[in-house]
């Protein structure tokens, strides 16, 4: 598998945050 866990990890966590804030 690709290292795509991390920047999909890492997207999915800024977009939380834009959505929680």
């Amino acid at each position: 598998f690709p290292r795509r866990c991390d920047l999909d990890g890492q997207l999915q966590a800024r977009l939380l945050e834009h959505m929680m804030t």
